[in-house]
């Protein structure tokens, strides 16, 4: 199944966006190394997000703490997503990889943003992304709202 599946983290209903084009899934079920996939992982993440009028302010944000992948505006919400892909195996989908390390870690990136960037916007949320790359399929999902941090913004 090549297509983008998108979850609300707050209600926890999904659906089905689209279907990924064939030249998409070619692309990335031919890389070779994990940069290369993760480097083509997150360009179409911020495609997709572009598409779903999440529009992009920076990519590859980096601190001491790591990096963000993606910042962009929702309307009037700022966001934060992670982009994760992965070979598909036993060990779990990408998505299983942001725990709560991954999400502290962000939330830690995320303050710093905001203090001294000083963003307009006064809310904000996390989204990931999970990109499932099989022989011949790929599989991606949004997870909005991923999860929560209180007094953030």
């Amino acid at each position: 199944m090549d297509h983008v599946r998108y979850i609300d983290g707050v209600s926890g209903r999904s659906k089905i966006l689209y279907r990924l084009k064939q030249s998409v899934v070619q692309e990335l079920t031919a890389c070779q190394t994990r940069q290369r996939r993760g480097r083509l992982s997150e360009e179409y993440a911020a495609s997709l997000l572009e598409r779903m009028g999440v529009h992009i302010q920076r990519r590859n944000y980096r601190t001491r703490q790591g990096e963000i992948d993606l910042i962009g505006v929702d309307k009037d919400v700022l966001v934060f997503v992670e982009v994760r892909s992965r070979r598909v195996s036993r060990h779990g989908r990408a998505l299983m990889t942001v725990g709560y390390r991954k999400q502290r870690q962000l939330t830690k990136m995320a303050w710093r943003y905001i203090l001294y960037q000083k963003p307009p916007q006064s809310k904000c949320r996390f989204d990931v992304l999970g990109f499932d790359i099989g022989d011949n399929n790929v599989e991606v999902t949004w997870v909005c709202s991923a999860f929560e941090v209180k007094g953030l913004v």
